[in-house]
């Protein structure tokens, strides 16, 4: 526990053996929608020391004494790696009882790796650290959310208070935990530690009494993504409903990495159940008439138009509807769903066309004339005969 904390144990004059830290973690976790291929995108962070607390400083503590707060020394030799991931590596689909729960998103996860090695603590206490996530999104990738508690909620702070627990263990100070608060923390805790079942590497401590702050071990961040449809529709009195057409979507401004995924989600005007999406390189898709096929995961500043590769073909008259659009800048999503290509084929049948067959009919109604009469002599002939 951290009982050595009071009294002389926190006297200057005493010689302490320096120890250098050792390291913690938090969670990452990068959320998209179901389906998409998240993009390649790297996370940083950047860290400065808390402000020091007085002991007895936090007014809004409900009984016991509290500590004093040391500011963080030299949180420039504190290591923060970059947290990089690889296009695709948000795949595992949320569930209940996992850490994203929402089953319309897909997450990946990776570690924010705090190494103290570097630094020195002369003493034992509690030294303060303010953990920061930058928006450093040198990739370009648009509509990130940077500490979304929830996946569908709002964006939140993105500090995390980090409180490092030293103590003296026979002359030789040791760190004995740390506890990650949600947002910049500026007051003292109670002195009583609990590591609450601490064995590391995650940040997770319990400190007595810390209920009026927030515990958070973690970073959820997610990229929300557009989507858009395009359909065909066959008029006309000559057009053929059954006839099949090409047409392609083509994407501008997508970032490195993302693909941009597909599938058919509607056949004769019908709605196919569990569409399957798949990866969208711009390659033709068969239409017919009342298809429809969704793209889904393009992000915003992303550009498309509608192309069909056989338009005004074979006597039809190729028109588009809302072909083109540019998603916005403004983190909201757009579901876009009016493109249209319409391929319109009409003809004028002549009114006299049966005119022309004219002898025809004639020798035919003859032939069925003369038919009538002999079959009818033959039966006049048979009544006699009887």
């Amino acid at each position: 526990t951290l009982g050595v904390f009071a009294g002389t144990a926190f006297a200057a004059e005493f010689d302490y053996t320096d120890i250098s830290g050792t390291t913690t973690k938090l969670h990452k976790y990068l959320v998209v929608e179901k389906d998409t291929v998240s993009p390649a995108i790297t996370f940083t962070y950047t860290i400065a020391a808390g402000t020091a607390v007085a002991p007895g400083d936090n007014t809004a503590a409900t009984t016991g004494d509290t500590l004093p707060i040391y500011a963080g020394p030299t949180p420039g030799d504190v290591v923060i790696a970059a947290v990089p991931f690889a296009a695709g590596d948000a795949a595992t689909p949320g569930a209940a009882g996992q850490p994203i729960t929402d089953t319309t998103k897909w997450y990946g996860t990776k570690d924010i790796t705090l190494d103290f090695t570097g630094v020195t603590f002369d003493k034992p206490g509690i030294f303060r650290y303010i953990l920061t996530e930058a928006n450093a999104n040198a990739e370009g990738v648009g509509s990130v959310f940077y500490d979304v508690m929830a996946p569908d909620g709002a964006e939140k702070t993105r500090t995390r208070t980090i409180d490092v627990y030293v103590v003296d263990n026979a002359g030789t100070l040791q760190i004995q935990g740390y506890v990650s608060y949600d947002g910049t923390v500026t007051g003292a805790v109670k002195q009583t530690y609990d590591p609450d079942g601490y064995t590391g590497p995650y940040a997770n401590g319990d400190p007595s009494g810390s209920g009026d702050y927030t515990k958070s071990n973690q970073y959820i961040n997610q990229i929300k993504t557009n989507t858009m449809t395009a359909r065909k529709i066959i008029d006309g009195n000559q057009g053929d409903k059954q006839s099949v057409w090409n047409i392609n979507v083509v994407f501008t401004g997508l970032p490195t990495g993302v693909t941009v995924q597909y599938a058919k989600i509607q056949e004769n005007g019908v709605d196919l159940p569990n569409p399957t999406y798949a990866d969208y390189t711009g390659q033709d898709l068969t239409y017919s008439h009342l298809d429809k096929y969704k793209f889904i995961g393009i992000p915003e500043g992303v550009s498309y138009q509608v192309v069909e590769s056989d338009a005004n073909k074979d006597g039809y008259v190729t028109t588009y509807a809302n072909d083109t659009y540019t998603f916005l800048k403004d983190f909201n999503v757009e579901n876009k769903d009016d493109a249209a290509v319409t391929n319109t084929r009409t003809g004028t049948i002549p009114t006299g066309i049966f005119l022309n067959y004219k002898p025809f009919w004639i020798m035919g109604a003859l032939a069925l004339v003369a038919i009538v009469v002999v079959l009818r002599k033959r039966s006049n002939r048979f009544d006699d005969e009887v």
